[in-house]
């Protein structure tokens, strides 16, 4: 399966799973060359999200490629934890014009962030909440929007936490966009779940678009909910779908 997303007009990402055979490779190519007729140069985001197989003919395909169209691309995200495939790429990046950079499967966000270019002072930091057993990982895609991954335990002090971060935000923005996304989250407690489905409602008129990423049923009832009641856009999306949401956030088109 290819899914395609626009993360900007210039920039256009794919994630695969399933066989890599002829047919999967072949449609590749014909979508991004459509996006070649439109723009003089692109960047592209290629995730592998658990590829089953890859033929010899779309591991060929996939290195020659690139090279027929080597003044073509800006950027080439590779995200992958295959090493073999990030041999290949920095081997092709020697001979086109454009930037290819590999990343690992857990580094999708800083790929994402670098090759959609959303924001010129774009940063990523991670940082133990001590002594609260959670990972806040932080980057902005545009200056009024602001993004969380969250791993480790949810309770009230880590949640608290989370709040005072946004607020500081509401400091320097009349409203912001929030993305949200669990990065498989021990547990929560009652009082951090408590929070943060009041949050939103006590801070309703500050919030653009919320966008929340987890596969938590709980959670997408809470959301629901809290949309009926903000004024604000929230959606959520489960993991597989967190290119979806963060398009969405950003405000490009899917």
């Amino acid at each position: 399966m290819v899914l395609d997303y626009d993360l900007a007009d210039n920039t256009i990402a794919y994630v695969f799973d399933g066989p890599m055979d002829a047919q999967t490779i072949e449609a590749l190519q014909d979508q991004i060359e459509q996006k070649l007729e439109i723009h003089n140069r692109i960047n592209i985001y290629l995730e592998d999200r658990g590829v089953e197989y890859f033929t010899l003919y779309s591991v060929i395909v996939g290195i020659i490629f690139p090279l027929q169209h080597h003044k073509r691309f800006d950027k080439v995200a590779m995200v992958t934890d295959r090493s073999w495939i990030h041999l290949l790429s920095a081997i092709n990046n020697q001979f086109i014009s454009g930037d290819v950079r590999n990343y690992t499967s857990e580094e999708r966000v800083d790929a994402m962030q670098w090759v959609s270019g959303v924001n010129s002072n774009l940063y990523i930091n991670s940082y133990k909440l001590s002594p609260i057993d959670v990972m806040l990982k932080d980057f902005s895609f545009a200056d009024n929007i602001i993004g969380y991954v969250i791993e480790g335990i949810m309770d009230k002090a880590a949640i608290l936490n989370l709040r005072s971060h946004i607020l500081e935000k509401f400091k320097t923005h009349d409203k912001i966009s929030l993305y949200l996304e669990d990065g498989n989250i021990e547990n929560f407690s009652l009082s951090a779940a408590t929070i943060g489905a009041l949050f939103p409602l006590e801070y309703a008129s500050r919030f653009d678009k919320i966008a929340l990423v987890t596969d938590r049923k709980w959670i997408h009832a809470l959301a629901v909910i809290d949309n009926a009641l903000i004024g604000a856009r929230l959606q959520y999306f489960p993991i597989k779908d967190r290119i979806a949401a963060i398009s969405w956030i950003a405000e490009v088109s899917v």
